[in-house]
């Protein structure tokens, strides 16, 4: 992602296109683009992924980040988040972003 100065709907799009090609069903799935999204824009619409995704950013705000490097994201997801569905790559979008630093 560029650090350029643009819109969170913006940086997704051309990210998502940038990583997985233009028009790419990747770069079209709701769950991680609404976790970017609702992540990164506070008047984005808060759907449920993006909830999901404010929920895995307060977990990492909260706990050492020796914790999440001896867990499973599917472990995470079901034991710090208490989701019994699958995560549908939203962790994979909010750790990306803490990891660079983005959040």
């Amino acid at each position: 992602m560029r650090k350029e100065k643009c819109s969170a709907l913006e940086a997704w799009i051309t990210t998502a296109e940038e990583l997985f090609g233009v028009g790419s069903s990747n770069s079209k799935k709701s769950c991680p683009k609404h976790a970017f999204l609702g992540v990164l824009d506070p008047y984005h619409k808060k759907s449920k992924n993006a909830v999901y995704a404010l929920e895995v950013l307060e977990k990492l705000k909260k706990e050492p980040k020796e914790a999440f490097e001896e867990i499973s994201k599917a472990e995470f997801w079901r034991e710090r988040i208490k989701k019994t569905i699958q995560h549908n790559s939203q962790i994979d979008v909010v750790l990306a972003l803490w990891s660079k630093g983005y959040i």
